[in-house]
């Protein structure tokens, strides 16, 4: 049985948070429903910037365990794509089935293509689930780079180290473009950075033992060096993205701070020594930090677009209702025998 890493599961917690947050805050200082007060805009907008390390923590964590496994057979790698494809396509086909019987339209495969493709009409309230798309195609990757991480290390290093210059790249280029590159690549399939991240995951795992030596033997350092990369990251992005020509975070995954301060706070996380109370209530939450990722949109688009938001209290306000509204909706869930594996991978 494996033992509990509680650093994971708080980053992994906390990272669920930012992205309900990320999705719940945007459309306040983006598009139709932009707050009046310029400065609340602009607070939101720093605040949205911050929980942009989210997406990456999460990969790093997924990396942290399939890429350290002693021995990744296919009908692992078989049964976890099978297993996230059963949440995919169970969400896809209840909600279908749902909007069948309230409009008589069955969208399953319109809703299936929107996972995918963002911009299709009507069909944006599971755009979220690249994710899972994407954690099926680094799956199938992570065979071969299992056997790399564990026979030749410096190779593995050196292909993280490509695709971290891939990263550089094309952000630079997006820069100077004025326009995202990899606007023009859907989010599943732009592998050389979550890749990079995955490994990234993967490479902390081989050498915890020596990052744990060094964290507790340089614990201020670390910390301090963690709380400026980060603030450096929140701080230059909000100045730079008008830039590129756009507001969203997803277009930053391959910033060099964001790259940096996001594995910082992931080696952070894992290396801070927990209380028992800390690590109590993480057991408890930890189960329901899938559902909450694929249920949040589905709350955001019952609540948001019907109830007016005026200041960032508000906003606040709003984030914390479609929080726990979302946690409990996974409970239940969860609670319940036949819909349990939708909300389990």
């Amino acid at each position: 049985m494996r033992k509990r890493i509680y650093g994971i599961d708080i980053a992994k917690i906390v990272a669920c948070m930012q992205v309900v947050w990320l999705h719940t805050s945007m459309r306040y200082f983006t598009g139709n429903y932009q707050l009046s007060s310029s400065i609340d805009r602009e607070i939101l907008r720093i605040l949205y910037i911050m929980s942009g390390v989210a997406i990456p923590v999460f990969f790093m964590a997924n990396g942290y365990f399939i890429l350290n496994k002693k021995e990744l057979t296919i009908s692992y790698v078989w049964k976890k794509t099978c297993n996230i494809l059963v949440v995919i396509l169970g969400w896809l086909l209840m909600y279908s089935i749902l909007n069948y019987l309230k409009d008589r339209d069955f969208l399953f495969f319109k809703y299936a293509l929107g996972t995918v493709i963002p911009g299709i009409p009507n069909v944006s309230t599971f755009i979220h689930l690249w994710f899972f798309w994407t954690l099926i195609i680094l799956l199938w990757f992570a065979i071969y780079i299992n056997k790399i991480l564990h026979r030749n290390i410096k190779l593995y290093a050196g292909i993280i180290l490509l695709l971290f210059f891939i990263c550089i790249i094309v952000n630079i280029l997006s820069y100077i473009n004025e326009s995202p590159i990899d606007k023009h690549i859907y989010q599943p399939f732009r592998i050389y950075q979550w890749l990079m991240y995955y490994m990234l995951g993967g490479y902390v795992g081989y050498f915890k033992d020596r990052i744990f030596s060094y964290y507790r033997t340089h614990r201020s350092k670390v910390i301090l060096l963690t709380l400026t990369s980060y603030a450096a990251f929140s701080v230059v992005i909000f100045f730079t993205q008008t830039i590129m020509g756009t507001l969203f975070i997803e277009y930053s995954y391959g910033n060099i701070l964001c790259i940096v301060s996001s594995l910082l706070l992931y080696i952070l996380f894992l290396c801070h020594d927990y209380k028992s109370i800390t690590k109590s209530i993480s057991e408890k939450i930890i189960p329901l930090t899938m559902g909450i990722y694929i249920v949040h949109p589905i709350i955001i688009k019952h609540v948001v677009y019907v109830v007016a938001v005026k200041n960032i209290y508000q906003v606040l306000a709003m984030y914390i209702i479609i929080l726990f509204v979302s946690i409990c909706m996974t409970y239940i869930v969860r609670k319940m025998p036949i819909l349990s594996k939708l909300v389990k991978i």
